[in-house]
């Protein structure tokens, strides 16, 4: 068996003891037997009804906090202990010498503890806390757009669907209506599925409480409808997309007009498609400001559309309202509900077109140039983009068949 030498194990310990700093704080030294630490970030786990998962804020690097076990010991160790307590009780920020981590910018965490014994005479030992700090600055603060336009969106989703809780009408009447009303609701999540080219499977599981059209078994029909609007976008599709087709569905042609001399079961049924394509409406607008807080527009121009179609959502959105009476017992409730929608969706919409700014600025922009001789789309990507990294772009926006012969002429590129 090979013996190992004592020599050969300190050799191992070399290099990481020699990368070990002389503990100190402000100026003063001491010894060090063990440091832990304390690091990471700092979350927030948001739970909602009707959702399965929660949503978990990230707010950001937690504080970073160190505790050291300190000593000092010697024929005078008693001057180096009041040396350390001297600096430990001066107020603000200090530098603390962490013989692991190097120099850092410190306040206390805490009291100090002082240990001091006859059996170990001439020690003193200290427990020390310790929170990294940065040098004060002036307080200043930045608006949080796009989390904001989520919160606006949020609340106006929910004002959304307790306006359609009121005005959608089934309790009581007839099988007929019941069932044609709920075939309502499919066949608008069926155009809206159209438009999003998602999964249809969620209007099923997520509306099956309604089994046999027995709607009473749902706590809330709105909120049940925009669950499964939520769930129609592809999984990991780009924020921007989503938030355009969004758009397209707040902006479509609906036509609901009530029969002249029609019985009272049909107008009821009427009422109760206008609410539901004024609920879809709502919502549409509000999933387009939502995706449009997380999007990053791949060009200037990309957001300046972005801009217009909600702008067009929010107020296509804004001019659906109900054909309601106001004398009638919920009239007032849904007026207020309209109105309570209005100023959320609004402020979303303002908070969005910001967060979406904000991206746009370091996007490129998008320039036609004109090509005097047939070249291949490398070269010219990096003739007139600057780089071969929007190339790919290139292909798919100029539509180009070959692309070691791109014919001469005007071509769109991404520059920036």
């Amino acid at each position: 068996m090979m013996a190992v030498s004592s020599t050969a194990i300190a050799g191992n310990t070399t290099g990481w003891r020699a990368k070990l700093r002389k503990a100190s704080f402000r100026g003063v030294e001491f010894g060090v037997t063990d440091a832990e630490g304390e690091g990471g970030r700092r979350t927030v786990t948001h739970e909602f009804p009707q959702r399965d998962l929660p949503y978990v804020e990230d707010m950001g690097l937690a504080t970073a906090k160190f505790t050291l076990q300190a000593f000092v010991l010697g024929a005078d160790y008693m001057d180096k202990r009041d040396k350390l307590k001297a600096a430990l009780e001066k107020p603000g920020v200090g530098t603390l010498v962490h013989p692991w981590l190097g120099e850092l910018q410190v306040a206390q965490g805490g009291p100090y503890k002082l240990r001091e014994t006859a059996q170990d005479g001439g020690m003193a030992v200290f427990t020390l806390s310790f929170v990294r700090s940065d040098a004060p600055s002036n307080p200043t603060g930045t608006v949080n757009s796009s989390r904001s336009a989520k919160l606006f969106g949020s609340a106006a989703g929910s004002q959304a669907c307790s306006s359609f809780d009121r005005a959608f009408t089934i309790a009581g009447q007839s099988a007929w209506v019941v069932t044609q009303s709920f075939a309502l609701v499919t066949d608008s999540l069926s155009v809206v599925q159209q438009v999003m080219r998602g999964n249809m499977s969620a209007v099923t599981s997520l509306l099956g409480a309604a089994t046999g059209y027995q709607f009473g078994a749902l706590a809330s029909m709105g909120l049940a409808i925009w669950s499964a609007m939520q769930s129609m976008p592809l999984s990991g599709a780009d924020s921007a997309d989503i938030a355009s087709k969004w758009c397209d569905v707040a902006q479509r042609d609906v036509d609901v007009a009530d029969p002249p001399n029609a019985g009272q079961s049909r107008q009821l049924l009427m009422s109760n498609a206008v609410a539901v394509n004024t609920l879809v409406t709502r919502l549409a607008a509000v999933e387009a400001g939502t995706a449009m807080a997380d999007a990053v527009p791949v060009s200037q121009s990309a957001a300046t559309d972005l801009r217009h179609g909600l702008t067009d959502a929010v107020d296509a959105a804004l001019d659906a309202s109900y054909e309601m009476d106001l004398s009638t017992s919920n009239g007032a409730e849904l007026a207020a509900d309209a109105d309570n929608y209005a100023a959320s969706v609004t402020d979303m919409r303002v908070q969005a077109l910001s967060a979406v700014a904000s991206s746009a600025q370091a996007a490129p922009e998008v320039v036609e140039v004109s090509t005097a001789r047939t070249l291949p789309w490398l070269a010219l990507s990096w003739r007139y983009g600057g780089s071969v990294a929007n190339e790919a772009d290139m292909v798919d926006r100029n539509g180009i068949v070959h692309p070691l012969f791109v014919p001469r002429g005007t071509l769109e590129v991404l520059r920036g």
